[in-house]
């Protein structure tokens, strides 16, 4: 088509999209694609899946990227921009107002990640539920709350929990007294770690938006929101 004349400026290289699982492409085929594409000067669409009124017959779904079939619409968008993906289309009709709310608060500045509790202190969820920052000084293994100081979570002492649990990825934990100066500090894990006797688990992220805290890179702005109706904070 380049050589009949096409302008390749004026083409969009349109990605098409899979309602049964586990036929979406690989993100190695979707790559070697997109490479292709762009070397050929067209730009590039892709599909991610929406939460609400999804599509029959099947309902599982309108990703491009079957890694997305199981993402929230907002981390599969979010994904899709890292892709370096120009138009990135909603698949199917609706996405929920959950959602939404991450659309609004991703314009200014800041990734919602939605969370389960695991404490029924309600007054630290409610303290950590504030817009927090990811430390400049990117850590490896977890998102580290550069308020964390400043939410004054040190005022008394933060006492072990004793259930000593794993933190899978994702999950949210307050450093207790038995870190000494460092009791207080807020970190959400960004791999699996080993329990620790100095470590409160407090939350966990769902599975939906794990795929989100890749992106939470240094200076980045976060907010957790509690799902459970349990916690009326």
């Amino acid at each position: 088509m380049l050589r009949e004349g096409m302008v390749a400026s004026q083409v969009t290289a349109c990605h098409n999209f899979y309602p049964r699982p586990e036929t979406g492409l690989s993100r190695q085929a979707f790559r070697r694609a997109n490479a292709w594409f762009k070397e050929a000067g067209l730009s590039v669409a892709a599909f991610f899946p929406g939460d609400q009124n999804c599509r029959g017959p099947l309902y599982k779904g309108l990703p491009t990227l079957e890694d997305h079939r199981h993402y929230s619409p907002f981390a599969a968008f979010v994904d899709l921009l890292h892709e370096s993906v120009d138009d990135l289309i909603l698949g199917d009709p609706d996405m929920s107002d959950q959602v939404l709310e991450q659309f609004i608060a991703w314009d200014k500045g800041v990734i919602l990640l939605h969370a389960h509790p695991e404490t029924q202190d309600k007054k630290l969820l409610k303290t950590l539920s504030t817009v927090q920052t990811n430390r400049p000084d990117e850590a490896r293994d977890c998102v580290r709350s550069y308020e964390s100081r400043m939410l004054h979570l040190v005022d008394t002492p933060i006492l072990p929990d004793h259930h000593h649990r794993p933190r899978p990825t994702g999950s949210i934990t307050i450093d207790n007294e038995c870190y000494g100066r460092y009791q207080g500090e807020i970190q959400i894990s960004k791999r699996d770690l080993a329990a620790d006797e100095k470590v409160n688990r407090v939350g966990r992220i769902t599975s939906k938006d794990l795929p989100l805290l890749q992106y939470i890179s240094g200076s980045t702005k976060f907010q957790i929101v509690w799902e459970s109706k349990r916690t009326n904070i």
